[in-house]
């Protein structure tokens, strides 16, 4: 989905100075991904280098994530047994590299993500976390046991500049756009059903300003659908977020605003860290409005959202278009499942930067329109626009219909967009598990792949013929030791990286005779306690590891 062309484009106002550290600091990442049953790997543009992606050490392409892993639609089992190759006791999974230096935020905002051991959206040795609260089928009825005998409220409009509940025992009905202003919140109980009249496209806004206190639970999660039965795909408008958070689709950070599509409202600011509130376990099904051209309604929206947001266990199920879509902004989302949608399952635009982990994407066969599991832009008006679109996903389970519906490609990063992508399983899609568009999107080069075994009673050495390291002492103190063997004459880089993927030392850089080699390691005053990982780049293939510093 792309922004329409009323849309207030990119201002010079960001200044030369801005753009050259912007573009300076960004480098792509793509490591630990699984692919399986794809149309192959990866499709570049003809005109572009290869940034070498497949050479990623941790990438495993082709490689079955079973044994007896088949999730395809209607088998929605999303979870590979304790033994697959997606356990991280039975392979390395890459660290999550998250960029260091965000020119456009400037209060310091931290992006809420974990170093997992495993690789896709769930632990295969792990509690299935979509089980018990998430919704399957086509076109049935999602609304909760007994909902017919609860009274109904209708809302439409601008609502009063409150504090807002909507308790369990009442059905909420949209009449139209329903907007909750700047400066109120709005409480949903768990176990509340709301619904949007298919008559008038109802869908419910949160201005710039405004909070919403979504927090359902497993047993009881807030369920926003249509008023249509049986329900439709398209039967009503969605939930949309609006944030003060930096977007590129205007001079946020000089005080203009983006023009949301669905005239939905304004949206963007300065404030990287601004809080829209809270949401856990809300189910959006049936959603999605063509308002226009390229100018649409999705399930989640969110404009511009903060990384103070907290969003957790959502579900957009059988949307019209987009299931999850970002237009700048920089907020977390964790524990998210897209099913059936008709478009792109997770989609980003206009400078977002935050970050998507334990996300699961299913496709469905003939879901009209329906595209790829990530559809990724930086600014379709300039690809290389300041503030630039650049999140981490990570622990994602990205699944086409196998052939079976409309889907095109696992996964496609264009239009100039920077992305950290980890620890994730492509399965089932029609084309190519990866698609990259546009010199901008590979114009700044490659990440290191610091991978890491987590689990210590895993072999070090995986199927490359990797060189053994030992060290002692660890836990680190004062001093830790390296040791290892050359094969053979060569050179060699021992690296010390910490949980952000970022490079605190060098080791070692230099050429190494053949035998053993023991090296130590003072770490410097300024490093703190702590989990940090070790690279031994030599021999053709890296050797990675885990230190703790105690300080």
């Amino acid at each position: 989905m792309t922004l329409g062309t009323a849309r207030t484009k990119v201002l010079a106002g960001f200044g030369l100075a801005l753009l050259l550290t912007s573009q300076a600091s960004a480098q792509d990442c793509m490591d630990g991904i699984i692919t399986w049953l794809n149309g192959g790997f990866l499709r570049y543009d003809p005109t572009l280098p290869d940034p070498g992606y497949a050479t990623g050490p941790l990438n495993d392409l082709g490689v079955n994530p079973g044994p007896g892993w088949n999730p395809v639609y209607p088998n929605l089992d999303w979870q590979p047994d304790p033994t697959s190759i997606a356990s991280g006791a039975i392979d390395d999974v890459s660290i999550v590299v998250q960029q260091n230096s965000d020119p456009c935020d400037g209060c310091g905002a931290t992006l809420d993500i974990e170093q997992l051991c495993y690789r896709g959206a769930i632990d295969p040795a792990g509690t299935d976390w979509t089980a018990g609260w998430t919704v399957t089928g086509e076109n049935t009825s999602i609304k909760p046991a007994g909902w017919e005998t609860r009274p109904i409220k209708i809302l439409s409009g601008i609502q009063p500049v409150s504090n807002i509940v909507f308790d369990a025992d009442t059905v909420y009905a949209f009449i139209g756009k329903v907007t909750i202003p700047d400066g109120a919140t709005l409480t949903i109980q768990a176990g509340t059903l709301c619904v949007g009249e298919n008559a008038s496209n109802g869908y419910l806004t949160i201005d710039r300003g405004a909070q919403i206190f979504a927090n359902g639970t497993a047993q009881n999660p807030i369920i926003m659908t249509t008023d249509l039965e049986p329900p439709i795909v398209g039967g009503w408008g969605g939930l949309v977020i609006h944030g003060r958070a930096v977007a590129n689709c205007a001079d946020c950070l000089g005080g203009a605003s983006c023009i949301a599509e669905g005239n939905a409202g304004d949206f963007c600011g300065t404030d990287d860290c601004d809080n829209s509130g809270s949401m856990e376990y809300v189910i959006v099904g049936y959603a999605g409005v063509d308002i226009g051209v390229d100018n649409e309604l999705n399930a989640f929206t969110f404009n511009g959202v903060g990384a103070g947001t907290h969003l957790r266990y959502l579900q957009a199920h059988q949307g019209k278009d987009d299931c999850f879509e970002w237009f700048g902004g920089k907020v977390t989302l964790r524990y998210a499942v897209a099913t059936g949608g008709g478009d792109d399952c997770y989609d980003w635009q206009m400078g977002f930067r935050g970050a998507i982990q334990n996300v699961v994407a299913q496709r469905y066969p003939n879901q009209a329109g329906a595209d790829k599991c990530i559809e990724a832009d930086n600014n379709e008006f300039g690809f290389d626009a300041v503030c630039r679109s650049n999140p981490v996903v990570a622990n994602a389970t990205f699944l086409g219909s196998n052939g079976a519906g409309l889907d095109t490609y696992g996964v496609h990063f264009r239009r100039g967009t920077d992305f950290q992508f980890f620890n994730s399983i492509i399965a089932f899609s029609n084309n190519e598990a990866v698609r990259i568009s546009d010199d901008a999107t590979v114009a700044r080069g490659l990440n290191p792949f610091p991978g890491v075994a987590c689990n210590t009673a895993a072999p070090e050495v995986r199927a490359h013929d990797r060189i053994a390291v030992s060290t002692f002492p660890n836990p680190v103190v004062a001093r830790t030791q390296f040791s290892f063997s050359m094969p053979e004459a060569g050179h060699a880089a021992l690296d010390i990286f910490d949980v952000n993927g970022r490079r605190v030392a060098s080791v070692v850089n230099a050429s190494l005779s053949a035998g053993p080699h023991s090296i130590d390691w003072t770490p410097e005053n300024g490093l703190v306690g702590g989990t940090y990982f070790y690279r031994l780049d030599a021999a053709g293939a890296p050797t990675t590891g885990k230190l703790v510093l105690v300080r």
